[in-house]
């Protein structure tokens, strides 16, 4: 396979979360863990909010390109414009 296969598939695009960077260019994301406890952790945006295979074509194995055909051809022009 020639081409890398996008498989962080993120439910926030990245540009959206980029003008709430702090100087660091990161971001605090908070979320809750079984026993109640909440977590913080600033990150970059391309490093929270995503979740493998999410849009991904489940009659193809999620290693190939076709695979992930919304997420490399039609969701990354909103991600490119942002």
């Amino acid at each position: 396979m020639s081409e890398s296969v996008p498989r962080k598939h993120h439910y926030i695009p990245e540009s959206y979360m980029a003008p709430w960077a702090g100087p660091d260019r990161k971001v605090t994301a908070f979320w809750k863990v079984e026993t109640g406890k909440v977590i913080r952790r600033r990150d970059h945006p391309g490093a929270i909010m995503y979740q493998t295979d999410l849009y991904s074509d489940r009659t193809h194995a999620p290693t190939e390109a076709e695979a992930q055909r919304l997420e490399s051809r039609y969701l990354q022009q909103l991600d490119d414009q942002g």
